[in-house]
């Protein structure tokens, strides 16, 4: 922020443009809640108090052009990110948002984005419900071409029913559209990719997304072969899982909402590693934190409860007695991720690995054991800042760690092409997460033909 204050300053004591290209986090750019009062003087402060001050106009633009990667952050219209957005948005002349994750939980995602492109055109939620309603046969037909094989009549019949609506009224690409449809009783590759582009043009949000697909551009894509490893609870396990959730289950009487979510997620962290949950429980300092995220990433909303004591609420006393050193020796899941992990490496000593988690407790604990075990491997997680790269870059030598650790942080920004296997030792319940995940490795550059994922499934709990 300091050194983009200065660049504007430089802009506005010459009146004119200066050049230069700056390169910034959004995490280093946000403003704090009080930053519009003078006696805020920090640099993020003073720099958002200047781009507010002075928008874009014929005479002046801060910048010519704002390119904002991972744009999906600014999804939550409450957040200083997206309040960093707008204020970029109007001093810049032009603005591009770049994301692979438009969408995480419902259609409100999208159009906070698009207030961010165009808040003239989308400043009522109402008449944004009523373009996709009207834009849906749009979206069915493009469905229909993309089919394998494709198919061009149903597409065909579907944009039919845009001739009720008056937003496509006298609109001349759909008409050519229905007649390239007519006189196409089969489709080949590049006849669909072109009518596909066309009907995106059509389409009402066509003007302010541009959407590119890998498979309009890689003839050889690479193959995800999918498995699920399911898992059964030893006896002890599935005691104290059936346990807990009973004593869940007699809480959660009544209760609605945000309250009730806290509760599912004591057995969301039994399912991801039991030894790592127990522990946890004997702390409750970053509970609250996680579950408010858990809320965020998978249902879009935020906890309004706040003070719910989790440790007091879903944690029967009885589970003081179990001694977690047996519990750890019969630990079901782990053992079958370690006896694949042994199968692979006896095949190729040189694999990589990449074993994502959802909770910090079940990483650490994996990390330890795995280590026990002499399978060299790594950790990232959220906290360590630029050490991360460092540890990533271990991970990609061909003498590092045959095992990378990673939490949520590692699924966004980290190129890990290098590597053919993806476990999911637990899975987000936001499916975008888990292909934010994949996206590690199904990306250009892959080696392989073939990516193996792996997904991790307890039979009879909560997953």
């Amino acid at each position: 922020a300091k050194e983009l204050l200065r660049r504007v300053r430089l802009c506005l004591e010459h009146q004119q443009p200066q050049a230069f290209v700056c390169i910034s986090s959004l995490e280093g750019l946000r403003p704090g809640s009080n930053w519009e009062g003078i006696n805020t003087t920090n640099a993020r402060a003073e720099l958002a108090r200047l781009l507010d001050a002075n928008p874009s106009s014929e005479s002046l633009s801060l910048f010519d052009l704002a390119i904002i990667d991972e744009a999906h952050y600014l999804r939550n219209a409450t957040t200083a990110s997206n309040r960093v957005g707008q204020l970029i948005r109007d001093a810049a002349k032009h603005l591009i948002l770049l994301t692979a994750t438009p969408i995480q939980t419902d259609s409100s995602n999208l159009y906070q984005i698009l207030r961010i492109i165009s808040p003239d055109d989308f400043f009522n939620a109402d008449i944004f419900n009523s373009m996709l309603e009207a834009n849906e046969p749009v979206v069915h037909a493009l469905r229909h071409l993309w089919a394998n094989p494709p198919e061009p009549a149903k597409a065909r019949e579907v944009l039919q029913r845009t001739a009720n609506s008056g937003y496509f009224a006298d609109n001349r690409l759909l008409e050519q559209i229905q007649q390239s449809l007519s006189n196409l009783a089969q489709v080949d590759e590049s006849q669909r990719i072109e009518l596909g582009y066309k009907l995106e043009k059509v389409s009402l949000l066509g003007q302010y997304i541009t959407r590119s697909r890998k498979r309009d551009v890689l003839s050889n894509r690479v193959k995800r072969d999918p498995q699920t490893l399911e898992v059964r609870f030893s006896p002890l396990e599935q005691e104290i899982y059936d346990r807990v959730s009973e004593y869940i289950r007699k809480q959660s009487k009544g209760k609605k909402g945000a309250p009730l979510f806290q509760l599912i997620s004591r057995q969301r962290q039994m399912a991801s590693c039991m030894v790592a949950a127990l522990e946890a429980w004997q702390s409750d300092a970053s509970l609250s934190a996680l579950v408010d995220e858990a809320l965020w990433e998978d249902f879009g909303k935020i906890s309004e409860q706040g003070g719910t004591n989790l440790t007091s609420v879903a944690t029967p006393s009885a589970l003081e007695k179990v001694n977690i050193r047996e519990l750890e020796s019969c630990d079901s899941k782990y053992l079958e991720l370690q006896g694949f992990l042994e199968k692979e490496l006896k095949k190729n000593s040189n694999e990589k690995f990449v074993i994502f988690a959802y909770f910090r407790g079940t990483l650490k604990y994996l990390q330890r054991r795995l280590g026990a075990a002499t399978i060299s491997n790594c950790l990232i997680m959220g906290d360590m800042g630029d050490g991360k790269w460092t540890t990533v870059e271990q991970f990609r030598q061909i003498d590092g760690p045959s095992v990378l650790l990673s939490s949520e942080v590692g699924s966004e920004g980290i190129d890990l092409q290098h590597c053919r296997f993806l476990v999911n030792y637990d899975l987000p319940w936001n499916p975008m997460r888990v292909e934010q995940r994949i996206g590690r490795l199904d990306r250009l550059g892959q080696s392989a033909k073939r990516i193996s994922i792996i997904n991790f499934s307890l039979v009879d709990t909560i997953e």
